[in-house]
This record gives C-alpha cells, sequence and structure tokens, in this order.
C-alpha cells in the first residue's frame, strides 16, 4: 500500500468515527478520566489537561467500571495460573502420549514467554477500554535484537482514540492505523536517521528535538495473497509475508524508515457487544449514562444546596439597610432595625436527594455487575477460587468472553506459537 493510499485510508476511518466519538467524549468524562482525550490534541507536556474532568461529582461509575475491568482480568488471564491449553485438531494425535506430551511442553514454555512479558500490564487496560468504550485494541510485536534474534514478546494496549482500522469479512482487523504523537528523538530512536524527512531531520538537530511532536500514521496492511508462503513457520524476507506496515509522514505524506512486515496480524479488536451496522462495540458505561449522568446531577445539585445552608444568603428590606452590605469576617452592616435583615433558609430536601442518589449509585453498580462479582479479591487465588470466577464470568458475561476468546485470545496465541516456533524456542516434535 502505497503512502498516499494509506494517508487516504486513514482520513476516512478518521472521519468515519466522529459519531461514536460523541458518545466516547461521555464516557471519559464521566467512567475513564484520562484515558481518551478526544477531539484534542496534546501537542506538549503544556497542553495536558490533568483538571478535565472538573464537572464530574459522582465517581460511582470510575471505581465499577475499574472493578469490572479487573475481575475480567482476574478471571480470563489471571496471571497467579495458567489461562491457557493446547490442543491438538486432529483427534488421533490426542491418544498419541509423546505427541500429548510434547504439546504440554510446547504449552508450558509459550505461558512461560507470556508471563515474563508486559501482557498483564497491558491487557489492563484493555480490559478497562472495553468496559468504558466497548472497544479496546491489543497489539503484539516480536521483540528482537540487532541480529533480528527473537528476544520476547511485546503487547500494547493501543488508546481507541489513537486506534482505527479496516475489517475483513470475518469482523477482524484487515489494515490497521494508529495515530502517532512522536518527537524527533523518538522517530529517529525507533526508525533510525535513514530516510527521515527534512523537517524532522532539522528538529532532531534543534533544543526542541525532545518536545515537538510530529503526526505519524502507522498503517498494518494485507498484502498481495498470491506472493505468500504457505507455511508461517518458515522465516522469509520481510517483503514477502502476509502483511506489510509502513511509517507514513502525515503533514508531507513520506515514508519513514523502511517497509517492514508481519507474518500475521499483529492487532487484534475487543468488543464488549457488537453494534448492529457498526465495527465498534458497546459498553456497560454507554448503557448506564443516562443513569450516571442523572446521578452526577443529583450530587451536583446537592453540593449547590448545601453551599447555601452553610453559607446562607441574606435577607434585607429596601429601606432596612443603610450602606453596604458587608458579609465578610468581622463585617459591619448597619440597619435601621434588627427585623430588616436576616438570614435565606434553605428549604432543601436532602433527604430525598439522597435517597434517590443511593438508588442510581446501586443501578449503576448493577450496570457493571459489581453486585453478582462480590468476591473476594486475594493476590493468590486458590483453584477452587479461579473456577468459580471462571464460572460467573462465563453466567454473567458469556457473549462477551466468547468474542474475547475468538477476537483476542486465540489469534494471540496462534501468534505468539509462531512467533516461538519459528524462533526455535521449542523442542523438536515427535515424529509422528
Amino acid at each position: 500500500m502505497e503512502a498516499t493510499e494509506i494517508k487516504r485510508r486513514y482520513e476516512a476511518a478518521v472521519s468515519d468515527r466522529r459519531h461514536i466519538e460523541s458518545y466516547w467524549v461521555d464516557v471519559e468524562n464521566y467512567v475513564l478520566p484520562y484515558r481518551g482525550n478526544f477531539y484534542r490534541t496534546t501537542v506538549e507536556e503544556n497542553s495536558i489537561e490533568l483538571n478535565s474532568n472538573e464537572e464530574r461529582y459522582d465517581d460511582t461509575a470510575v471505581y465499577a467500571a475499574q472493578t469490572l475491568a479487573s475481575s475480567i482480568q482476574g478471571s480470563l488471564t489471571s496471571f497467579t495460573s495458567k489461562w491457557f491449553e493446547f490442543q491438538f485438531k486432529n483427534k488421533e494425535f490426542r491418544n498419541d502420549q509423546e505427541a500429548v506430551a510434547w504439546l504440554q511442553e510446547v504449552s508450558d514454555i509459550t505461558y512461560g514467554e507470556i508471563v515474563s512479558s508486559n501482557f498483564a500490564l497491558e491487557t489492563a487496560e484493555t480490559y478497562v477500554d472495553i468496559v468504558g468504550f466497548g472497544s479496546s485494541i491489543l497489539t503484539e510485536e516480536e521483540l528482537t535484537d540487532s541480529e533480528d534474534n527473537y528476544i520476547g514478546l511485546d503487547f500494547r494496549s493501543i488508546p481507541v482514540v489513537d486506534g482505527y482500522f479496516d475489517e475483513d469479512e470475518k469482523g477482524q482487523i484487515l489494515n490497521f492505523y494508529r495515530k502517532l504523537n512522536w518527537t524527533a528523538l523518538q522517530i529517529i530512536d525507533k526508525l533510525g536517521d535513514d530516510n527521515i524527512p527534512e523537517k524532522i531531520r532539522q528538529c532532531a538537530k534543534s533544543d526542541q528535538a525532545g518536545v515537538d511532536k510530529f503526526h505519524v500514521v502507522f498503517c498494518v496492511y494485507k498484502r498481495d495473497i498470491s506472493s505468500q508462503t504457505e507455511d508461517v513457520l518458515m522465516p522469509v524476507a520481510k517483503e514477502e509475508r502476509a502483511y506489510g506496515y509502513k511509517y507514513v509522514f502525515y503533514d508531507t505524506c513520506e515514508v519513514i524508515g523502511q517497509e517492514g512486515g508481519y507474518y500475521e496480524q499483529p492487532a487484534f479488536i475487543a468488543r464488549w457487544r457488537k453494534t448492529n451496522d457498526s465495527k465498534w462495540g458497546n459498553s456497560p458505561a454507554m448503557k448506564a449514562m443516562a443513569t450516571i449522568k442523572t446521578a452526577n446531577d443529583i450530587v451536583r445539585m446537592t453540593l449547590t444546596q448545601l453551599g447555601k445552608v452553610i453559607n446562607p444568603a441574606t435577607l434585607v428590606t429596601e429601606r432596612g439597610l443603610v450602606g453596604d452590605l458587608d458579609l465578610e469576617e468581622n463585617g459591619m452592616t448597619v440597619v435601621r432595625s434588627l427585623d430588616d435583615i436576616r438570614e435565606y433558609e434553605s428549604k432543601a430536601r436532602f433527604d430525598v436527594g439522597g435517597l434517590q442518589l443511593a438508588l442510581l449509585q446501586d443501578s449503576i453498580r448493577q450496570g457493571f455487575f459489581i453486585d453478582q462479582l462480590a468476591l473476594k479479591d486475594s493476590p493468590a487465588m486458590t483453584a477452587t477460587e479461579v473456577q468459580v470466577r471462571w464460572q460467573l464470568m462465563q453466567r454473567l458475561l458469556g457473549p462477551t468472553m466468547g468474542r474475547l476468546e475468538s477476537n483476542v485470545f486465540s489469534p494471540l496465541l496462534h501468534r505468539a506459537f509462531n512467533i516461538l516456533a519459528r524462533a526455535g524456542k521449542y523442542p523438536d516434535p515427535p515424529q509422528s
């Protein structure tokens, strides 16, 4: 795919998602603070808004989303217990003890590589995104040394605000686009100093090399199938792999660095519930948004009335006041008669507001399944606890778990297996 086509398709994807981003703005404001930054471009540290959620008064949804995301991680991909096993598709091999033992060793090696990577850290962010925005993107990269030798797996939870994709016929990612705001130093550190646009090269020599940011589009695209090898376990040159990738400088549409290649699509899209006629999902946060906003308004109005009670207004008659009304500490106000001045007594019904707020907060927690996920959290769960959590999640989140398994974890493990096999990390398989 040429740079001009990458830019056109990226711009089309950005434009196509504008409508759903209006819903995501509410999720960012009321449920996932600091996770979106929609419609705001951060070009330097001074432009980061750490007080962008000043209008949020109730944090029930914030904590409920975090609890649900943590519960999903503890149930699906707990780092305290092995959460997957490999199995032969051919049933004949399942009765071959030597083959089964080999596959078990392969499974253990794969699990060890995943555990030793940043998988747990990045999937935690993935679960937060899917609970809030309804969609999340996870990537799986192969870390190599200067001689292109395998040294580990690297996972990245891509902020949904920066990720775009074209769907294939199965609803998976066909072409993946990621918006990057990188400094000149980051670009050169990642891609080297060859084939760098002059504007970036000049910035790299200035005092702003680590400050000024440039809009870069990273694209992973599917190549012409006729040029691919059928054996994905056989190492081939980057230009012969099934998927290519390029970094494109958005301003001038120039390719930065060299074109690369992947054997498999490295990006996976997770969705809580699939929205009809949309490639993006919906979430518990989006479904509960009306209740979340109502609770927020009740807290805001209660605080407003509370301020009137603590520091009430003062009522005076037009003729009873001599001079100006002084409400400062130790202030003095002259009136013709003490009967001409009095405090305004608010008749706010805090009991009614508190009762309604409690009902709304319970509804929000139910929307995030908190009332049904009240299990003991412990750093080292027993096998029974793991099984109970798994069964509970299956009952509550069956469709979502199935979608995560088929759209994320199955292709992720498939890619991990292929990467490790190509790197020679597995023992030789038995002759059978």
